[in-house]
């Protein structure tokens, strides 16, 4: 059986991710070099949301730039869009991700 994670570990793998992809793209402002996540997240039954911070811009052609972090509960990482700026949109599409992944056990 796998094991669950913790929200601190999630928030590890959530920062990674973002590392990655960031540090990869030379024309992104991302002065805050250790920390690529803002405070605000989501968190349902399956998963946690993780969001870049603001401050971090991406240039228009970057297909990245409206991305977010999902990480199960099983530490499985996936991108997903950024609805912040829907809070509604953001809720219905938690409630969708995290029911389907915990269907699929991951």
């Amino acid at each position: 059986m796998k094991e669950k994670i913790s929200f601190e570990y999630a928030r590890v793998l959530a920062n990674n991710s973002a590392k990655e992809i960031i540090d990869g793209l030379p024309s992104v402002n991302a002065g805050c070099v250790n920390d690529y996540l803002d405070d605000h997240y989501l968190e349902a039954k399956g998963c946690w949301f993780f969001y870049r911070k603001k401050e971090i811009v991406f240039p228009l052609e970057a297909s990245l730039s409206n991305y977010a972090y999902a990480i199960t509960r099983f530490g499985e990482t996936f991108f997903i869009p950024d609805y912040r700026e829907s809070p509604q949109k953001e809720k219905e599409y938690l409630a969708f991700f995290s029911e389907s992944v915990i269907k699929k056990g991951i």
